[in-house]
């Protein structure tokens, strides 16, 4: 167990947190850096004969050359600067993300589950990619008219309405406020203006179940779970019932769902990432969409999957 493994995270990920306690369960040596990531510069020597990088972050000194494996999970990168006033702000500020970014192209080079330039994948262009691979997506129009969205709800009956990236929260009055998915009606397109903001409608998917399905290097666990039939979970499971939770169960995917995934997977350049998709009243297979940095525990832990004690042995064994 000599590879020394570099884990950027946030501190309260409890995903990561379990992934950790095998590394140190195993004995791994590993550098962990939590949250908002500064790093500083050493020095970074450009020779013929060797590329070497040495960087400092959380008072943490960091030797590439002796990195083997590099774990994005979670957190932000970026470059330690003073606040400055002067005519040569934009100057400096265009030499850090150069440096920012041969820092992050040599981490990516590493052997890694997923990299810091794999974390942010268009969500348009994941649905462009499910149709090329020719999985069923849901109708989706995003517009900035009430014209074009009343049409499109004409034609799809029932629609709803989510984020065009990813769910963030919205802080008002000191309290945070996440937008959910959420079902759009005729009464809402009245209350819409002529034009409005770029927003993404969806025709919305009578369904069986819903499937949340970690993918970690070409390999696929899947939970069932049970939301429609809590009135509070049936169009969005992330708005949980902590009273009466979703039933979740272990689910085996069809070889042809697999195979298309690991398409889109491979196309996306993604060693690992969470994936939602819908079966239909109808046993369709509908996909949503895939995310990077989601969450395993919430499949790993019901399922009893193990993807923490998975994770940690590929993380020393790269």
């Amino acid at each position: 167990m000599n590879k020394k493994i570099l884990i950027i995270t946030d501190d309260a990920d409890d995903s990561s947190n379990l992934v950790i306690n095998w590394l140190l369960y195993f004995k791994a040596d590993f550098i962990r850096l939590n949250g908002k990531v500064d790093f500083e510069v050493i020095s970074i020597t450009i020779e013929n004969s060797r590329i070497k990088l040495l960087l400092k972050s959380q008072s943490t000194i960091i030797n590439l050359d002796e990195i083997s494996v590099f774990w994005y999970r979670r957190g932000n990168i970026s470059m330690l600067t003073d606040e400055m006033d002067n005519p040569f702000v934009n100057y400096c500020k265009i030499e850090n993300n150069a440096l920012l970014e041969f820092i992050i192209t040599k981490l990516d080079e590493k052997q890694m589950v997923n990299g810091y330039s794999h974390t942010d994948i268009n969500k348009c262009q994941q649905l462009e990619l499910a149709i090329k691979t020719n999985l069923k997506i849901p109708n989706t129009l995003i517009t900035t008219s009430k014209k074009n969205l009343t049409s499109f709800l004409d034609t799809n009956k029932t629609i709803i309405t989510k984020s065009i990236h990813a769910q963030i929260p919205i802080e008002i009055a000191g309290i945070s406020n996440f937008l959910y998915t959420s079902d759009f009606n005729t009464t809402d397109v009245s209350n819409c203006s002529d034009y409005f903001f770029p927003t993404k409608f969806q025709t919305k998917i009578e369904k069986l179940f819903e499937l949340r399905i970690f993918y970690l290097d070409r390999k696929f666990y899947a939970m069932a779970i049970f939301s429609q039939t809590n009135s509070r979970t049936k169009t969005d499971f992330r708005n949980y019932d902590r009273k009466d939770p979703n039933r979740n169960i272990p689910f085996k995917l069809p070889k042809q769902i697999k195979s298309k995934l690991t398409t889109i997977m491979k196309k996306l350049k993604l060693a690992s990432g969470s994936i939602d998709m819908i079966v239909d009243k109808d046993g369709e297979y509908i996909f949503l969409e895939v995310n990077p940095i989601g969450q395993f525990g919430m499949v790993s832990i019901p399922c009893n999957y193990g993807i923490e004690n998975i994770i940690a042995k590929k993380l020393i064994e790269y």
